[in-house]
Formats: structure tokens, sequence, C-alpha cells
């Protein structure tokens, strides 16, 4: 994962356990990086990155939803807006972002 994070410094893996790991990130950026500029995968398999909290159990952790970003080509000009890229967003599942110009067009 380093590579495919291409991260600076050095992180180290530690298992948890039923497929759960923490990392310890050498660096904050690196760290950031990971975490907002998913999704990754390894082995073909999706990757879920969540910020631990020192007092939860790792079987306490639900990795139930990953973000994506989708993609929809050949929309018709009326349709490259934010509000109808929210709608059809949501119909996906939840809406983090819309990417449109200023003007609210895509």
């Amino acid at each position: 994962m380093q590579r495919a994070w291409g991260l600076h410094r050095e992180a180290q893996f530690r298992d948890m356990g039923s497929n759960i790991f923490i990392v310890h990130f050498g660096s904050e950026g690196d760290y950031k990086h990971a975490l907002n500029n998913g999704p990754w995968q390894f082995d073909f398999s999706v990757l879920i990155l969540k910020e631990y909290k020192r007092k939860t159990r790792p079987s306490e952790m639900i990795f139930d939803t990953v973000d994506i970003w989708v993609r929809v080509i050949d929309l018709p000009p009326n349709k490259r807006t934010e509000v109808f890229g929210k709608a059809l967003g949501n119909w996906l599942g939840e809406v983090v972002k819309v990417d449109v110009d200023v003007d609210g067009f895509a």
C-alpha cells in the first residue's frame, strides 16, 4: 500500500485480526492523503480507511461504506447541473460532492 498511496515516509501496519489493520503513518500529510484520496483497493478488494478512536474495540468498528467517484458519460447539456448530479448521486447512495464550475454546470 505504501507504493499505491505514494507515501513520503514509511508506514507501519499492525494486524488487529478479522481483516482489520491499524496503520501508523510517518507524517500527517501521508495520513491525510491516504484518508482523503481513495477509494483504494488491495488484491482486488476495496480498502476502507477510517479514523481510529483509541478507546474503540476493533470488533465495534463498522466498515460498511466507501466514498467512490462516479462519472456519467454523454449526459445531455441540460442534465449537466449540480442539481441533477445530486439527484443522480442520491439515487446511487449519499452524495459527498458534485464537481461543477462556478455557474453550477459540469
